[in-house]
């Protein structure tokens, strides 16, 4: 009896530390619809793709209708979502490629499920090769959550829609705790500001940010003084004058302060 109890406790550890394959969880599909949103009908996104449903995109798919031979047009928000299910599942697609890449032990369903929304969203050429996925895998889960904040480039540009979907990506990604104690805290800017190379405002410019922009902050430095304010927040890809940025949430880091 003791044996067996013995066996029965070693394998719940492991069945409760293995990783989470798939699918994704109804709190990741309801991201993807989110950001995604719904389309009856067919219609032509902004960089001119044909797409239907919740980003059911006809250069990746056949678009024959009925499409994938069950779901007549103008879809349902019910049938749309049964197509997305079908997308995200299909071999060599989102959730396979999630599953695939990513090798960390103890992924759970809020995870993975905040990953196949960066996959669908971004590609899996992306998540394979990202600082993200290489951290996840070295179990670093609350440096690759920081990660989810740097794909928000688009033509070269910040797009608002692609900060609010890392912004709850991550938030997903890290529900209940996995994060573990952030050092870092979070701001959004009051203004157009410049990305400096160093915390002066003679470094050289290596973006730009508009405002209203929701950043990650890392770190705070003392610099040039602008407008009465000597100090610059570190973010993914430079510096920002502190002026310029109010804070939305310190995580408990102590110097995390515009003044």
């Amino acid at each position: 009896m003791i044996k067996i109890a013995c066996f029965l406790t070693a394998l719940l550890a492991v069945s409760t530390s293995a990783e989470y394959t798939g699918p994704t969880n109804q709190a990741g599909l309801n991201l993807i619809k989110e950001f995604e949103g719904f389309y009856a009908n067919f219609y032509t996104d902004p960089v001119g793709i044909k797409t239907i449903g919740y980003g059911h995109a006809c250069h990746v798919w056949n678009c024959a209708v009925p499409l994938n031979g069950k779901y007549n047009v103008p879809l349902t928000q019910a049938t749309a979502e049964a197509l997305l299910k079908e997308d995200l599942v299909a071999p060599g697609r989102y959730e396979q490629c999630v599953a695939n890449a990513v090798t960390y032990a103890n992924l759970n369903a809020n995870q993975f499920s905040a990953l196949a929304s960066f996959t669908f969203n971004l590609g899996c050429g992306n998540l394979q090769s990202s600082t993200l996925l290489s951290l996840l895998n070295r179990g670093d889960v609350s440096g690759a959550a920081e990660e989810f904040a740097k794909w928000v480039y688009a033509g070269g540009q910040i797009l608002p829609g692609l900060v609010r979907r890392r912004a709850a990506e991550k938030e997903l990604f890290c529900s209940g705790g996995t994060c573990g104690t952030s050092t870092t805290c979070r701001g959004v800017t009051n203004d157009g500001i410049n990305i400096r190379s160093s915390p002066s405002t003679s470094a050289s410019v290596v973006g730009s940010l508009a405002s209203g922009t929701a950043i990650t902050i890392t770190d705070r430095a003392s610099g040039t003084n602008v407008n009465g304010n000597p100090y610059w927040f570190k973010i993914s890809n430079g510096y920002v004058s502190a002026y310029y940025v109010n804070i939305s949430s310190s995580n408990g880091a102590a110097w995390c302060a515009k003044n």
